[in-house]
């Protein structure tokens, strides 16, 4: 799983490699690993200090992962992604077109 692999890089104190990071943000959002997992790698890449290369992984993972919703105002804007907190499907829920 590519998680345990970038976790097992950022743990050494090593950049992890772009393609496995946003392999293994792919992996949670998908809900494809666990939460001591989730909480694990985040830990890691902020105690070693994440590159520009790896924050660029994680938001392109998270960028395909998003669901758009339709809005009756176009102009609406979400800058937070918390207003769905309580009300949004599990990833596992989600369905992908």
């Amino acid at each position: 799983m590519s998680v345990k692999e970038a976790l097992v890089t950022a743990i050494s104190g090593r950049d992890v490699d772009s393609e496995v990071l946003e392999s293994a943000f792919s992996d949670i959002m998908a809900g494809d690993a666990t939460p001591a997992q989730m909480a694990a790698l985040l830990v890691a890449l902020r105690m070693k200090g994440e590159s520009v290369d790896e924050i660029v992984a994680a938001a392109r993972a998270l960028r395909a992962a998003a669901v758009p919703l339709p809005s009756a105002q176009p102009e609406t804007v979400d800058t937070c992604g918390t207003c769905l907190l309580y009300t949004s499907p599990s990833p596992r829920d989600r369905t992908r077109s």
